[in-house]
């Protein structure tokens, strides 16, 4: 997560830990791009309006350094030709704050999942976090693709 406020970067890591989802944090574009060489998230979710680097001249750069890292960009002032020019640019969806937790959830499963190439259960607002039997799917929690469940750590955000 790319982000310079530390309250919605509080808010992020208790909401995607109930998914046993590890999310890394930056406070700016630059930081992410120096650290991309050694680590590469599964998702990125990144504000729009940061200091130095904007959100959407970080997805600019990541597509022209040919990595297709699923990017959530979510504003707190958004309008109609910011969010078409993130769409075009790539982005996953674009995000107006306050945003909504079961929707925020919603679009990390999509990006996940199109990483991944698995299929989230949509059978309610949190009911993929609850853990299941590990007898019912393989000790791995449901959603998961294979050898990225629960039990083998969390995916990086």
């Amino acid at each position: 997560m790319v982000d310079e406020d530390e309250g919605v970067e509080r808010s992020f890591k208790l909401l995607l830990g109930l998914l046993c989802l590890e999310m890394e944090s930056f406070h700016s574009a630059e930081e992410l791009l120096a650290r991309l060489p050694h680590r590469t998230p599964d998702c990125l979710i990144a504000e729009v309006y940061l200091p130095g680097m904007s959100g959407i001249d970080l997805l600019r750069e990541l597509r022209a350094r040919g990595l297709k890292i699923p990017v959530i960009l979510m504003a707190t002032h958004a309008n109609v030709p910011l969010a078409v020019e993130a769409m075009q640019l790539g982005a996953l969806d674009f995000i107006e704050k306050p945003f909504v937790d079961r929707v925020l959830v919603s679009r990390v499963k999509q990006a996940l999942a199109q990483r991944w190439e698995v299929h989230f259960p949509e059978s309610g607002d949190h009911d993929a976090t609850q853990t299941q039997h590990p007898a019912s799917h393989g000790g791995r929690r449901e959603g998961f693709p294979p050898g990225r469940g629960a039990r083998d750590g969390p995916e990086r955000l």
